[in-house]
């Protein structure tokens, strides 16, 4: 029996590439890789306690369901950081280093083919679908780079491609493989039709928070304000929900802007500064680097926007540390679209 080791993303084009090799028989064995970066594991971790994951659909977990093959996802969040910090082929629109990360899931990919005696690994790849990674040259560097010369398989686009050790032998019937060009998805759903795959992944790319310009720009202010490596893990994770505001070089203010995200706070908040209105529901405010004044009151009064009070005169709002009250504040809300504001919000 064939056994191809698949990268399953959870969008379309990963599923069309199983199927192409389940159609011919081959045994195939899912991957996701958790970079720690997907949006569906932060979705998961933001359920109230006692709600099962299963609340929030894994989408490769529903391919692997609906085609019937088994999936292993496999974490990478501690090594992977490395890699958004210092990507060695650089940055795409946003802060995703997408052809390192590439590199990086099909080593892992090559290592688990290996332990398992699996005879290739196999992507959704399309040639000519994506501008940074999948075009021939960058995609015969990542295959080189990681290892994988000659057992690296894109069921969709292989027909433009130079052969593999599998269909060179027959394992994999090359005629059975397709030749999909381009970043027009029209093929991908005619097939999709065809096989009677009716539900699948929308947009086709990916739950990566790195490609989403509101993270980025969140991501990207960090990298300013503190310098790459110079901040926590939790920092980043924290970059995952609220609204953001800069109130200084130093100082950072993160609302939740409704009651699960105020609830996910509240894992992060040991020898955190908070800020909340005393008499009004609303935000609450979570700090960073606020040392003076200014930036206190400045705090108060968006705190004071964000929430219930926000036409009152004045509204009390109490900084506090670790369950102790630090200080309250009578402040005026910012108005509505107030232009100091508004400069001040990252995203």
């Amino acid at each position: 029996m064939t056994i191809g080791i698949g990268l399953i993303s959870g969008g379309l084009d990963s599923m069309l590439a199983a199927e192409v090799l389940l159609r011919q028989g081959v045994e195939v064995h899912g991957l996701f890789i958790n970079t720690g970066f997907c949006m569906t594991e932060h979705k998961r971790k933001m359920l109230s306690p006692g709600t099962p994951k299963e609340a929030v659909k894994h989408d490769a977990s529903e391919v692997a369901k609906t085609l019937r093959f088994p999936l292993e996802i496999v974490n990478i969040a501690e090594q992977y950081w490395d890699i958004v910090l210092n990507p060695k082929h650089g940055y795409g629109k946003h802060v995703n280093p997408c052809i390192d990360c590439r590199i990086e899931m099909l080593g892992v990919a090559k290592k688990i083919m290996e332990e398992r005696g699996a005879d290739f690994v196999f992507t959704g790849e399309v040639v000519g679908q994506r501008p940074m990674t999948q075009h021939r040259p960058t995609m015969r560097m990542t295959e080189e780079t990681a290892g994988l010369e000659g057992r690296l398989l894109r069921p969709l686009s292989a027909k433009l491609l130079t052969p593999t050790d599998v269909e060179k032998d027959g394992r994999v019937d090359r005629e059975q493989l397709l030749g999909i060009y381009g970043r027009s998805r029209k093929t991908q759903f005619k097939l999709a039709k065809e096989w009677g795959i009716e539900e699948y992944a929308q947009p086709a790319g990916g739950c990566c928070f790195l490609i989403d310009e509101s993270y980025s720009r969140k991501l990207n202010d960090l990298f300013k304000y503190k310098g790459k490596g110079n901040f926590g893990r939790e920092e980043v994770i924290l970059l995952n929900t609220g609204r953001h505001l800069r109130l200084s070089d130093r100082a950072k203010l993160i609302c939740s802007r409704d009651e699960t995200e105020q609830a996910y706070f509240e894992r992060f908040l040991t020898d955190r500064i908070t800020f909340h209105a005393l008499d009004f529901p609303g935000t609450l405010g979570v700090a960073d680097g606020i040392e003076t004044e200014a930036e206190k009151l400045l705090a108060a009064r968006i705190v004071a926007r964000y929430g219930k009070g926000r036409n009152e005169q004045s509204v009390a709002v109490v900084m506090q540390k670790d369950g102790e009250v630090l200080r309250t504040f009578e402040v005026e809300p910012f108005p509505e679209k107030a232009p100091e504001l508004q400069e001040m919000i990252i995203s």
